[in-house]
C-alpha cells in the first residue's frame, strides 16, 4: 500500500513538473492545433509581411489604442489582458489605451485560438485571444507581434545558436520554422535569445515529440513560461527608441546591401505634431556588389533560396 501511495505521489509530481515546463508558446500552438496560421500564430496577409526593420509599421507615437468585442470577455479576463499591457508601460515605453476615434486600433476579440499580425497594419487590426489563450503571458506574446515582432527563431542568424530537426517536423508544417533575410529583420544589436517569450518551445510541430529545435552549445529551456525574458525588455525598449523623449527616434543600425547595392537606415518621429528632417537616408554601397541573399530554408534541400 505504501509503495503503491509512493508511485501515485511520484506521478503527480512527474505530471506537475511536465506541465509547469509548457511554454507560452505550446499553449498557443495547442490553442491553434486546428488552424493553418503563419508560423503557427501569425495572421498572414499579403501587405502584412513587414519585418522590424520597418519602422513605418511600428505604432510611432508609443501610444497603442484598443477596443475588447463587446460581450467578448469578462472582468476577470479583461483585467488579466491589461496585465500584460501594463509590463509593456513598465519595462518600455509603450502605453495601451482604450479606443476613442483614432484611426489604427487593435481590436481584440475571443477569436478561434490567439493570433495577430506583425507591427501596425492601419485601421482596425484585429488580435485574437480565444479559448485557452487569455494568459498573461499568451497576450504579452500576441501583443508583442503587434508592436513589430516575429517569432526568435526566425531570426537570421538563428542557425549560429539552434538546429532544425526538420526529420521530426509534422509534414506540411516545415514553413513554420522559414528563417528571415537580414534586410526583414534586425537582432537589434542583441545575442539570440533562447529564453524570448517570442521562442518556439523545444518539440514546436513536432510528429514524434521529439525536439524540432535543439541548441548548438549547452542544453538551455526554450521560451517563456511568464513574461518577458532581459532581452525581450532591451529588444523592445531599442525597437522604441524608449531612451528618447517625444521627437526624432534614433536612427536603425544600416541595413545590409540590397540588390540594387544601396543600404539604407531609418528612424520615426514619435510627435504627433510632427518633426523636421528626412526619416531614412540611403547610402550606395562601396566596392563590388552582387546584392544580398535573402532567402527562406527550403527543408528537402537544406539550402537556402535566394
Amino acid at each position: 500500500m505504501a509503495q503503491l501511495l509512493f508511485v501515485l505521489i511520484l506521478t503527480v509530481l512527474v505530471s506537475s513538473s511536465s506541465q509547469q515546463e509548457e511554454t507560452v508558446m505550446d499553449k498557443i500552438l495547442a490553442a491553434n492545433r486546428d488552424m493553418n496560421l503563419f508560423e503557427g500564430d501569425i495572421m498572414q496577409t499579403a501587405t502584412s509581411r513587414n519585418g522590424i526593420r520597418d519602422v513605418s509599421k511600428l505604432w510611432v507615437t508609443r501610444v497603442i489604442p484598443y477596443k475588447f468585442k463587446t460581450g467578448d470577455y469578462g472582468n476577470s479576463e479583461q483585467n488579466i489582458i491589461r496585465q500584460a499591457m501594463f509590463e509593456f508601460t513598465a519595462r518600455a515605453c509603450i502605453s495601451f489605451v482604450p479606443w476613442t476615434t483614432e484611426t489604427d486600433y487593435l481590436y481584440i476579440k475571443k477569436g478561434s485560438g490567439c493570433w495577430s499580425n506583425v507591427g501596425r497594419r492601419g485601421g482596425r487590426q484585429d488580435l485574437s485571444l480565444g479559448n485557452g489563450c487569455v494568459t498573461k503571458g499568451a497576450a504579452i506574446h500576441e501583443l508583442m507581434h503587434a508592436a513589430g515582432f516575429w517569432h526568435e527563431q526566425s531570426r537570421y542568424d538563428r542557425d549560429d545558436w539552434v538546429i532544425i530537426k526538420w526529420e521530426n517536423i509534422k509534414e506540411g508544417k516545415e514553413h513554420n520554422f522559414y528563417r528571415y533575410s537580414e534586410l526583414d529583420v534586425s537582432a537589434l544589436g542583441t545575442d539570440y535569445d533562447y529564453g524570448s517569450i517570442m521562442h518556439y518551445g523545444a518539440t514546436a510541430f513536432s510528429s514524434n515529440r521529439r525536439p524540432t529545435i535543439v541548441a548548438r552549445v549547452g542544453t538551455p529551456s526554450f521560451g517563456q513560461r511568464r513574461g518577458f525574458s532581459d532581452t525581450d525588455v532591451v529588444k523592445l525598449n531599442k525597437l522604441y527608441s524608449c531612451n528618447e523623449s517625444v521627437g526624432w527616434s534614433d536612427w536603425t543600425e544600416w541595413s545590409p546591401c540590397d540588390d540594387t547595392c544601396t543600404k539604407t537606415r531609418q528612424r520615426f518621429c514619435s510627435d504627433p505634431n510632427g518633426c523636421t528632417g528626412e526619416s531614412m537616408e540611403t547610402e550606395t554601397c562601396p566596392g563590388l556588389c552582387q546584392g544580398a541573399n535573402v532567402a527562406r530554408v527550403i527543408p528537402s534541400a537544406r539550402k537556402f533560396d535566394a
